[in-house]
């Protein structure tokens, strides 16, 4: 009876801490991390399951292959790319993508995506995912940010560690935050 316990036990304090631990990760990108905003560009996907949300593509979710040292059709076992984005005005700007973690300016992040398709090597463009790509909303909410993300009025604020992990903390229409519940 007692290794039954002390096996339950076990078994509670590792789901415990393994959500602890995803958890942890999230407040550590936002309290150590700094804030970028994004352009946010169109994608219209469709979830009955899901609730409210907004899908999120941003202009360096897809990366061309000449980019990284790749030509069109060669093959790879590329898993992971790293983005450098550099501040233009109010947002940050694609600047360059590599395979392997980039030296980086004062004026300049990265971002650490994983490579999700590429069409075995017949594209010229890989798809890269940043964890960052759907934002929930309050039920109802979310056409009118579907449309604003339409119209190219959309940006994302976004929090990046020193490890590349980004962490989606809100959207911006027209320059200001975009606010539920008003």
């Amino acid at each position: 009876m007692k290794k039954i316990w002390l096996f339950t036990f076990v078994v509670v304090i590792l789901q415990a801490g393994s959500v602890y631990t995803m958890a942890f990760n999230k407040l550590s990108i936002k309290r150590y991390g700094s804030p970028i905003k994004v352009r946010v560009e169109p994608i219209d996907p469709r979830s009955l399951f899901r609730g409210d949300y907004v899908i999120l593509r941003y202009p360096f979710s897809s990366v061309k292959r000449e980019d990284i040292g790749l030509g069109k059709c060669e093959m790879h076992d590329i898993k992971n790319i790293y983005i450098v984005l550099k501040k233009t005005g109010d947002l940050w700007e694609y600047e360059r993508a590599s395979s392997d973690k980039p030296e980086i300016s004062r004026d300049e992040v990265f971002l650490k995506g994983s490579v999700v398709s590429d069409v075995f090597g017949y594209s010229n463009n890989l798809g890269v995912r940043y964890g960052i790509e759907s934002y929930f909303v309050p039920e109802g909410e979310g056409r009118i940010l579907e449309k604003s993300r339409e119209k190219g009025n959309l940006a994302a604020e976004i929090y990046v560690d020193s490890k590349g992990r980004a962490l989606l903390t809100g959207l911006f229409v027209k320059g200001e935050k975009a606010t539920f519940g008003k």
